[in-house]
């Protein structure tokens, strides 16, 4: 394994409107990513765990860690665990509105 992802399901994601971030296989290994007009099940909750040998070869300075996700997918190293309740997406103002009022309830 070279990554383990959290993910929950979109559909119990407050204040998230997207297509979704993965698909899964039965083991568990992150599948796919949701093509253009697909919308996938689970959305990445931004907690990860990455085994320090996913970034051998990884390139100088900064750069966007999908590359190495991509070729741990494609390495069949990458897998997700889900969270299967509700959970608060924040990255916009209304998202963190929603969420705010949700932990004050």
């Amino acid at each position: 394994m070279g990554a383990l992802r959290l993910g929950g399901p979109v559909a119990l994601a407050g204040g998230y409107v997207g297509a979704g971030d993965f698909f899964l296989a039965g083991n568990g290994a992150i599948a796919a990513r949701p093509q253009p007009g697909e919308t996938a099940p689970w959305l990445f909750a931004g907690i990860q765990i990455l085994h320090p040998r996913l970034f051998d070869g990884a390139p100088a300075g900064r750069f966007s860690l999908n590359l190495l996700y991509d070729q741990a997918m494609a390495a069949g190293r990458l897998f997700g665990i889900v969270h299967e309740d509700g959970w608060r997406h924040v990255a916009t103002p209304e998202g963190l509105a929603q969420a705010r009022t949700w932990f004050e309830s």
